[in-house]
């Protein structure tokens, strides 16, 4: 959706706006002429999709807000409000004391219960902040997402439009840890097809104006359907119940009905997308296959039944990292490990030729030991072109995407490593960065992260491709020296994430 007024131009991606401003003069023409561009579309008469854009805008505000309202329930933790209450009650009995002492005339403690009191206040008020505060605040929050929900549902209904409602979460008949599978829709806005703009952007510009989104005809099976497909095609299993859905399919859990093990199904729904997209799914699941890694989720099978394809994967049950945000959130030595374990990951992808083209907290899974493991490598490559084809549609998730994935340029291994870096600043921050300057220098705070971590992430996140680490495995070393130096001896043991990666990494993290 675009944006035109008085006021700076901004480009709606996927629920997420982007404000063109603090641009130079060249870069602000460039983008307002693409905005007119579209626009002048609009008044035309294009926008036969308006009712499929409104419902994928819908879905994202709806991803959007089931991450606040978990966000929300974790800022009013039962022990922090407990904490309060006897912080408010100290506080209580300290003032009491003090006002008791100076009128039976006891001075001296008086002054005591007096200090002790101003130094409870602060305590108090930080307390506060850290629950309650927060807690009204994100209250605010899910109150605007769904006033804006309830907007964009009554425009859809007034074009003629179904709004679709979320599915009843369906609860699978055994009790991991926090089930999460391939990209669950509330861990992070799923990967946004768009078209790349046909304008060329002027020399030096490495920010981006958000591509049109192209949206899918078809529709998607219910989870009813989809579960009687599944078990048609893998008579071998039982699907125990939907997991999420991801940018271009739905993942349910099933379980061996022999042997017992769980296994993760993900089922091609989009295949409309672009041209050939079956046989591209079977190249990547043989890619995907190959990647014997310990930090990327395994893919077992490839199966085709009936016109529809599924991959079966390798279930996590630990979370994704998107999920546990609230717990990794600030914490250096998890979030190296993470960083470290992904780097090497992808490494070994980058070696075999495959680029990821969507990391974010949503794919990065944890096992049922704490290791952490990389999905959906390749289901952002089935939309992007595969074999060196020529990319005419792009998958992408706003706040995690690298400037030359939403300007259409090359795509290289280059453009996970800015993904990687945004990742880990994600969950250092608990926000995305903001998009690099027109100098491609990164406009980050990073005043919560550790010195020479923050360069690591910064030299990542800049917004040239050639200003950026070489490789994934030159990121892991710059990464677990910075974290060496920074943190204490021995800190990657310690942080319960397990790193199975390369020896040397390893031994740069130690030294």
């Amino acid at each position: 959706m675009i944006g035109l007024g008085d006021g700076p131009a901004s480009v709606v991606l996927a629920g997420r706006m982007f404000t063109v401003r603090d641009r130079d003069d060249a870069f602000t023409d460039y983008c307002l002429r693409r905005c007119s561009t579209l626009a002048l579309m609009w008044q035309e008469g294009d926008h036969q999709a308006e009712p499929a854009l409104l419902d994928a805008e819908i879905r994202s505000v709806r991803t959007e807000l089931d991450e606040v309202t978990a966000r929300r329930r974790g800022a009013l933790d039962r022990y922090d409000v407990v904490s309060l209450v006897l912080m408010v009650v100290g506080l209580v009995v300290f003032a009491s004391a003090a006002v008791a002492s100076y009128a039976s005339g006891q001075n001296g403690r008086g002054q005591v219960f007096a200090v002790l009191t101003l130094l409870a206040v602060p305590l108090v008020l930080v307390a506060a902040w850290r629950s309650v505060g927060r807690y009204l605040v994100l209250s605010r929050r899910v109150g605007r997402i769904r006033q804006r929900e309830a907007q964009l549902a009554t425009r859809l209904e007034t074009l003629g439009g179904t709004v679709t409602l979320p599915a009843a979460p369906t609860v699978p008949n055994v009790t991991p840890a926090a089930p999460t599978a391939v990209d669950p829709a509330a861990a992070d806005p799923a990967p946004t097809a768009v078209t790349p703009p046909a304008v060329t952007p002027p020399a030096g510009a490495p920010t981006a104006v958000t591509p049109t989104p192209v949206v899918s005809g078809g529709t998607r099976p219910s989870t009813t359907d989809a579960i009687g497909m599944l078990e048609a095609a893998l008579p071998a299993y039982a699907v125990r119940g939907e997991l999420g859905q991801g940018g271009c399919g739905m993942v349910f859990l099933a379980e061996h009905r022999q042997a017992g093990w769980l296994r993760a199904l993900k089922l091609l729904t989009e295949m409309e997308l672009v041209p050939d997209s079956q046989s591209r799914f079977l190249r990547e699941a043989q890619v995907m296959e190959s990647l014997d890694h310990p930090h990327v989720a395994r893919v077992y099978e490839y199966v085709e039944h009936d016109g529809f394809n599924l991959i079966v994967m390798e279930y996590l049950s630990g979370g994704s990292a998107a999920a546990r945000l609230a717990e990794l959130l600030g914490r250096p030595e998890p979030i190296c490990a993470i960083g470290l374990a992904v780097a090497d990951a992808l490494a070994a992808a980058h070696a075999r030729g495959v680029v990821h083209r969507d990391i974010k907290p949503g794919n990065l899974l944890f096992a049922e030991d704490g290791a952490v493991k990389v999905t959906d490598f390749g289901i952002a490559k089935l939309l992007a072109g595969a074999d060196g084809e020529p990319a005419s549609v792009l998958a992408l998730t706003p706040g995690y995407a690298a400037p030359e994935q939403l300007n259409a340029d090359e795509i290289t291994a280059r453009t996970d490593l800015y993904g990687l870096a945004a990742t880990l600043y994600r969950l250092f921050t608990g926000q995305t960065p903001p998009l690099p300057g027109v100098d491609g220098a990164p406009r980050t705070r990073m005043s919560a992260i550790p010195p020479g971590i923050a360069a690591v992430l910064e030299r990542s996140l800049n917004g040239f491709p050639s200003n950026r680490h070489d490789s994934a495995t030159s990121f892991a070393l710059d990464l677990a020296a910075a974290a060496g130096t920074a943190l204490r001896p021995g800190w990657l043991d310690a942080a319960g994430i397990p790193f199975r990666g390369a020896p040397p990494i390893r031994v740069a993290a130690s030294s």
